[in-house]
């Protein structure tokens, strides 16, 4: 596994997010925690059209766009 995979687990974990239970539901205090942890995590900022819940309704989506964010930091700054 890759880094940004290993650090994103980490964040789901610690916050208690398991993708793997296809019942958990996200609640918008635990949505809002999650991604300011990710965001600490990678120093990153999500910007407004991915504060949306859909935007990590699977771990794919939410790894993609922590990836895009990554790679679009490493390339600005």
């Amino acid at each position: 596994m890759d880094e940004i995979r290993n650090r994103l687990l980490n964040c789901l974990d610690r916050n208690g997010i398991d993708f793997s239970d296809e019942t958990q539901e996200i609640d918008s205090i635990s949505f809002i925690t999650v991604i300011v942890d990710i965001e600490r995590e990678f120093d990153i900022e999500f910007p407004d059209e991915y504060l949306v819940m859909d935007s990590i309704s699977s771990f794919d989506k939410l790894y993609e766009i922590v990836s895009m964010l990554v790679d679009t930091k490493k390339f600005v700054g």
